[in-house]
């Protein structure tokens, strides 16, 4: 992850036991077989806790096993009593569906049955996972279950007990698990969209997220974060987009008509420098992105997201910009630009951002030649921020001058919707 006490081997005794996977309908793992491979002398050490039948259980002797799919927490204290939490999956989130999850409780690691977390209508469990440490390897949450006695041939079993208040705190292990496990994924619509068809870019002044699955790639969503730190992304910079294939690549975003509004939240959890990972957590309230459409289609909820992928990084140091808006130059603080994929179209975005976070963007269709100019309003896609608010382009040219597989340089003019003018503009920058 000396000589330990009774209390730890025998938690040993529970670990090795969780090669079961959970799986619909699932019966918790019984914790009484001994795994010869494991070393009774391992440490142990944790924060399990939770409050039952007027008492607060409390114990160090907690630990985990994460798998390729499963999640296994068990806890023993020194009277004997133990908890086994199974989940199926591996990500930050909520669980609390009977084929997601799994409690037992019992108290002796001996006895035949206990309490379950389960009854004839399905789970009684709520388990939410808040943080899974690849560095410090730990695994935090809180859970919370109605324990019904599992003894089905018992005519009158004792009476169920609710176990509220629950936390756990505690150091996992990964067996046969490689270290490069790939997921995104989030609910919506009563389903939860998962794939590892995943990219991620970290500039010095942006992370840039690609996750797609389906024939051709067709779902996708992208996450472009202004920053490359850990924490909270909440601006209107921000943006989260779900897009399905459809002809004027559309899609639900995070942010309204006004675009003043970020309806969600990214939380950047570990950005893991030795194996090149970036992790974390999302939801948001997607409006259709065709704000000029009267009858556009329901907003959608995604909520539960969550990710952990490998990311490349890309230091600009050599790009150039320049424009000017309304006759005044454009003086950028830094530009970002990247690769990304909508609809299995590679586009190349292009952010140059003044020290008052007014920016200038160009979308750039990867298959565009040199010599070739395009129409700044539905094939470039070019924008102007300012104050806050984006004003699209209703009329304007982008020229492509010169093109190689990592670098592209042009020169663009456009109008915006807002009527402010961009001019004299030129770029030569990498992606």
């Amino acid at each position: 992850m000396k000589i330990f006490k009774l209390v730890s081997i025998l938690l040993i005794l529970i670990i090795s036991s969780l090669s079961v996977s959970c799986t619909t309908n699932v019966e918790p793992i019984d914790p009484a077989v001994l795994n010869p491979n494991i070393n009774p002398n391992a440490p142990v050490a944790g924060a399990f806790k939770v409050d039952f039948s007027d008492q607060t259980y409390t114990t160090t002797d907690a630990t985990a096993v994460i798998t390729g799919t499963t999640i296994t927490i068990a806890a023993l204290n020194t009277s004997g009593k133990n908890f086994t939490i199974n989940l199926t999956g591996i990500a930050p989130g909520n669980y609390s569906t009977i084929d997601k999850v799994s409690i037992l409780y019992k108290k002796q690691v001996s006895d035949i049955f206990g309490y379950v977390s389960s009854n004839s209508l399905g789970s009684t469990a709520t388990v939410s996972v808040t943080s899974i440490n690849d560095v410090t390897r730990r695994i935090k949450g809180t859970f919370k279950f109605i324990g019904n006695w599992n003894d089905p041939s018992n005519t009158t079993p004792p009476v169920g007990i609710q176990f509220t208040n629950g936390t756990f705190d505690v150091p996992f292990t990964t067996p046969n698990v490689p270290t490069n496990v790939t997921f995104f994924k989030v609910d919506f619509n009563g389903q939860t969209f998962n794939t590892n068809t995943t990219t991620a870019i970290l500039t010095n002044g942006q992370i840039i997220i690609n996750a797609s699955k389906g024939l051709n790639q067709q779902e996708t969503f992208s996450i472009a974060l202004k920053g490359n730190r850990l924490g909270d992304f909440t601006s209107v910079d921000d943006v989260i987009n779900y897009v399905v294939a459809n002809p004027d690549d559309y899609g639900y975003v995070n942010y309204t008509s006004t675009l003043t509004t970020n309806t969600g939240k990214v939380t950047i959890t570990q950005i893991d420098t030795v194996n090149k990972t970036i992790s974390g957590t999302f939801n948001y309230m997607g409006n259709w992105s065709d704000f000029s459409n009267l009858n556009p289609p329901a907003p959608i909820e995604f909520t539960n997201g969550s990710f952990k992928i490998p990311y490349t990084e890309s230091v600009v140091s050599s790009d150039t910009f320049f424009a000017k808006v309304n006759e005044v130059e454009f003086v950028e603080s830094f530009i970002a630009t990247a690769l990304v994929t909508v609809n299995n179209v590679d586009v190349i975005s292009i952010n140059a951002t003044n020290s008052v976070d007014d920016r200038i963007s160009i979308s750039i269709d990867d298959t565009f030649t040199v010599g070739n100019t395009y129409s700044a309003v539905n094939e470039a896609k070019c924008s102007l921020k300012e104050d806050g608010v984006v004003s699209f382009a209703n009329a304007g040219t982008v020229k492509i001058l010169s093109k190689t597989n990592t670098k592209i340089s042009g020169i663009f003019s456009f109008t915006t919707a807002s009527g402010r003018t961009v001019t004299e503009g030129t770029f030569d920058v990498g992606y």
